[in-house]
């Protein structure tokens, strides 16, 4: 009740100062009482306290007036008074203004009346963060008469990348540290408070590159803002290696390789983990931290099967431990490192990510939560809890429902938690997920948030919506995590419209000012997604994914049952047709905002240009892909004259449109942009030569005239994907077959051949359901599918002939490999799982498992022939996982060599058979 309470009264707040013509101010303020009139303030002097956070507050201010160190006792007729409300200044200031000052970190009070200013923090951050507001307050030179309290709800709120993104702020300058330093500031007027990624400095990176990185991390905590710095506790990696140690896989106990680095792991060696722990804190001294937030990243793989690899551990470890006690390992191994950086750093956090770390682990349904699981989870984390030396030490999960919060706080009563976005990689240039971060936050615990993903690059107007749900997780359009999708690409770009009409305008005002607002707010809310565009494939194949497991791992097995995970995605030209809207949208208003630049910072100026110089490039690439999609499928339905007539209009626009990209991008050459790149220079794949190769591959099939085919002395067999070599040297061993590779399900391409083979990592998805279609109905040719190309969400849940096959619904494991023939014989599949296929109602099922579930149908289409298999070409090798390409084998190989005679209407004639039959018998 207590949050609900709390809840409506902010609300009512808000409602309540409305027609007061309250400032616009983000993150909005917790409490705002407008007192009537206001006052000039574009001249006031600024007094405050001999303190740095308060001389920082007193340059935030904004003022033209000048600023000075208040003597405590002598007030002006005009002037802003700042301090901290432990000092005396801040006393004197409390009993002079009347001031409440709210008793949590970082808040703070303003009083403004009649032309004096009085901001006293909580603490010295929040003396910085009330002079912050002040500034928004006063904006335009006119400050109303008000009386504010305020305080963050996370106290810790960040994750921006140094590495990724404020870097590139540098981008132009001769002295990078510019461009960091303003990032940083731009943090702090958004009220967030860590960073990360210290990319660009090694542990033996020489001393002025120390020197460039020390400064930067002073600058950062002089604002209140803090480095995180993650390390996977592993007593050795690449840089120091283990002496003597020859290949990387004789190390003895658990070891990871990734592409940065490797680790060695050894539980057991207290030593060796004091001296990791004392050489990480070397060079974290070497940057200068001081209130850093040192994330310890345990072992990188395993689940709660096989915890961090726990069964792999050698000799030594398991001596001191036996199989039960991973919680006692870890436990030393948080004690050390927490002694050797507490020691050094008194005034730092220590995070983990306990493994397993994702709470939703522990809402495992009861039917599945055997000994191991309940060893792994809820037990190993009340044993660290209890055994930790450091009550602060720091749990670190990713987003959970409140649901899961009420399960886990019964096993760790008060620990705190580090809460990641479950890392989502937005395909747009605005998103509005942050709403549901307020599921993590819990009143009276230091629970911090962290942004993740692809906008902690960062996207500043979506970093800028997540530090006001950090700050106020009741803003409103705030809403719970449910434990389902939480970047759902159909909702949240240009959604829900309680966050946008809430939001987007006060966040577009506030880092861009008055005059651009307006244009940012359009081009923000477009729902333009260059990620999508640049590359649907991936994108659709992404998002598919988050709705099979929202919170997925791809080192992790799945550990949760998540329910309302939401339909499949499908790729269309309707989809490509929206974000060319969207794209013509969004290059409109940055056109637009461009004639109000004057004035505008200029570090601001470089993320606008990235913006400004890759919006047309956006809209060509959108209308191209569209254009030849829009062909494909007049292709697909037989009016081959009408998809000439759409390429050849679009291949026009198509010209205009890289005209427009091209001298854009070239008159405006000179000015620096955000590019992850040294230079400002282009990095967008889908150029005018890759338009014109797509429009001259869709002008090619749309050429072809299909008609039934005849076949010669050798099935011409195409095979298109990736994996394709044991089909290929499986009928490489008949004489009347002759196989190639085909680049492209281009119809140009298909038409070369008799029949083909799609393998489940063919991924064209617009040609997989328009050439395919017309090749067969109208061509007379035959068609292999197989794996999830069969209709399963992994790709889509529908398929290009639904009269033979309509879906795949769901897989199954197999790991027996064992099917049955329609006609009762017996066989072997290559792999160990398969698609469970739902025939249509022209669909002959000619295998299944042995439990009667439909693994191979077949049928005719128009003129042609289909053949969908739900298993896959791919061999299982001892039932395991481990993929390798062979020679296609049992059951497979004889339905492979069935569908090629079904197709043809041939019989194929084994090599070594040859003399003994001649050239074959024609079974037309």
């Amino acid at each position: 009740m207590r949050k609900l309470k709390s809840g409506l009264c902010f609300c009512l707040v808000l409602a309540s100062v409305v027609s007061f013509g309250r400032p616009i101010l983000q993150p909005e303020v917790k409490e705002y009482r407008a007192t009537g009139g206001s006052f000039e303030a574009v001249k006031m002097p600024v007094f405050y306290q001999d303190q740095r956070q308060c001389e920082i507050a007193a340059s935030e201010a904004k003022t033209s007036g000048g600023v000075a160190v208040w003597d405590g006792v002598s007030l002006t007729a005009n002037g802003v008074y700042i301090a901290v409300m432990d000092s005396d200044d801040g006393k004197s200031l409390v009993k002079m203004f009347g001031l409440d000052v709210p008793a949590r970190p970082q808040g703070y009070a303003i009083v403004a009346k009649d032309g004096r200013v009085a901001i006293v923090g909580h603490d010295p951050v929040g003396a910085l963060y009330g002079a912050v507001t002040y500034a928004q307050m006063s904006v335009d030179g006119t400050c109303a008469n008000a009386v504010i309290r305020d305080w963050p709800d996370y106290p810790y709120r960040g994750g921006l990348s140094i590495g990724r993104g404020l870097y590139y702020l540098g981008n132009g300058d001769k002295d990078r540290s510019e461009g960091v330093k303003a990032g940083l500031d731009m943090m702090l007027r958004m009220k967030l408070n860590m960073v990360e990624d210290y990319f660009w400095v090694k542990d033996n990176s020489d001393e002025k590159t120390f020197a460039f990185w020390r400064e930067l991390t002073r600058y950062a905590e002089d604002r209140g803002i803090y480095p995180e710095q993650t390390r996977f506790i592993g007593v050795y990696d690449r840089q120091t290696p283990p002496p003597g140690l020859k290949h990387f896989k004789d190390w003895p106990c658990v070891k990871t390789h990734k592409n940065w680095n490797d680790y060695y792991y050894c539980w057991a060696d207290d030593a060796l983990t004091e001296q990791a722990a004392n050489r990480y804190a070397d060079y974290y001294e070497k940057l200068g931290f001081d209130r850093a937030h040192f994330y310890l990243h345990p072992v990188d793989g395993g689940s709660w099967q096989d915890p961090e690899s726990w069964s792999k551990r050698c000799e030594k470890c398991r001596a001191r431990w036996n199989d039960h006690e991973r919680w006692k390992a870890s436990v030393n191994q948080y004690n050390i490192y927490t002694r050797v950086f507490k020691k050094r750093f008194p005034n730092s956090t220590i995070v983990s990510s306990v493994y397993p770390y994702t709470f939703l682990a522990l809402m495992t349904p009861e039917e599945k939560r055997t000994a191991k699981w309940r060893e792994s989870m809820p037990e190993y984390w009340q044993h660290v809890d209890q055994g930790l030396s450091d009550k602060a030490f720091t749990f670190s999960s990713w987003i959970y429902t409140e649901e899961n919060l009420k399960e886990i706080r019964k096993l760790l009563p008060t620990r705190p938690f580090s809460v990641s976005l479950p890392y989502p990689d937005s395909a747009g240039i605005f998103a509005t997920f942050h709403r549901k971060m307020g599921s993590a936050w819990e009143d009276g615990i230091s629970n911090r948030i962290q942004l993740r993903g692809s906008d902690s690059k960062p996207k500043w107007e979506s970093v800028a919506l997540f530090a006001e749900y950090a700050w106020n997780v009741r803003a409103p359009g705030a809403e719970p995590y449910d434990g389902s999708t939480f970047y759902d690409p159909l909702v949240d770009h240009t959604g829900p419209k309680a966050v946008i009409d809430s939001h987007l305008y006060r966040i577009c005002f506030a880092y861009w000012g008055k005059a651009l607002a307006p244009s940012l707010e359009r081009a923000m809310s477009s729902g333009v997604m260059p990620g999508y565009i640049e590359d649907p494939g991936h994108f659709i194949k992404y998002w598919n994914h988050l709705r099979k497991d929202p919170l997925y791992d791809p080192t992790v097995a799945k550990t949760t049952d998540i329910v309302n995970r939401g339909a499949p995605i499908s790729d269309s030209t309707q989809m490509m047709k929206d974000q060319v809207r969207a794209a013509e949208v969004c290059l409109e208003a940055l056109r637009e905002a461009e004639s109000h630049l004057v004035g505008l910072d200029r570090f601001k100026r470089k993320y606008f240009m990235r913006l400004r110089k890759m919006s047309p490039f956006w809209l060509a690439a959108a209308h191209a892909q569209y254009v030849v999609r829009s062909a494909n499928e007049a292709v697909a339905s037989g009016d081959n004259a009408k998809a000439l007539a759409i390429l050849s209009e679009g291949r026009a626009k198509m010209e205009a449109d890289f005209d427009e990209a091209e001298s854009t991008f070239e008159r405006l050459k000179g000015e620096p942009a955000t590019f992850e790149t040294w230079q400002p220079k282009l990095k967008w794949r889908q150029d005018r030569t890759w338009a014109r190769k797509l429009f001259d591959r869709a002008e090619a099939s749309a050429k072809v005239v299909l008609q039934p085919r005849k076949i010669g002395k050798k099935v011409k067999l195409g095979i298109v994907g990736k994996k394709g070599e044991g089909i290929k040297s499986f009928f490489d061993g008949f004489e009347n077959v002759e196989v190639s590779f085909v680049p492209s399900l281009d119809l140009a391409e298909l038409d070369k051949y008799d029949c083909i083979f799609v393998r489940s990592d063919a991924y064209e998805k617009d040609l997989y359901f328009n050439s395919i279609h017309a090749y067969v109905t109208h061509g007379g040719g035959g068609v292999w599918i197989e794996g999830y190309l069969c209709g399963h969400k992994r790709f889509d849940t529908r398929t290009p002939f639904p009269e033979i096959v309509e879906t795949s619904p769901e897989r199954v494991d197999n790991f027996k490999r064992e099917m049955k023939f329609g006609d009762g014989r017996t066989g072997e599949t290559m792999y160990v799982d398969y698609y469970a296929l739902k025939p249509g109602a022209q669909g002959e099922v000619v295998a299944t498992s042995t439990d009667g579930i439909p693994m191979a149908v077949r049928g005719s289409a128009g003129l042609g022939k289909v053949f969908f298999m739900g298993t896959i070409s791919l061999a299982s090798i001892a039932n395991t996982y481990a993929d390798e390409t062979r020679k296609l084998f049992g059951g497979s190989a004889e339905l492979a060599k069935e569908a090629v005679e079904y197709f043809t209407g041939v019989r194929l004639i084994e090599k070594n058979l040859i003399d003994d039959l001649g050239t074959g018998e024609v079974v037309r």
